[in-house]
């Protein structure tokens, strides 16, 4: 299943070019985007990292419950 939903992601623009912006990179994001949803080395390599960010988020969301939001508990705290 990891390796299909690497095989299959599609990294939002907005989002890399918030990262970039913040990391004061310069850079087309769209290239960026393209070669990791191209790349399941690159998707794979990044992935535990958006889990790790997202599950601190999830955490410090009181409004998150996990049980109406099953699927995203599990995929950043689950490590499916």
């Amino acid at each position: 299943m990891r390796q299909l939903f690497c095989l299959t992601l599609r990294w939002p623009t907005e989002t890399l070019r918030r990262a970039l912006r913040t990391a004061n990179v310069a850079a087309n994001v769209e290239e960026i985007s393209s070669a990791a949803s191209a790349s399941p080395e690159l998707s794979s390599t990044l992935v535990p990292e958006i889990r790790r960010l997202g599950a601190a988020r999830l955490d410090q969301d009181s409004d998150f419950d996990a049980e109406r939001f099953p699927n995203a508990e599990r995929f950043f705290h689950g490590g499916q």
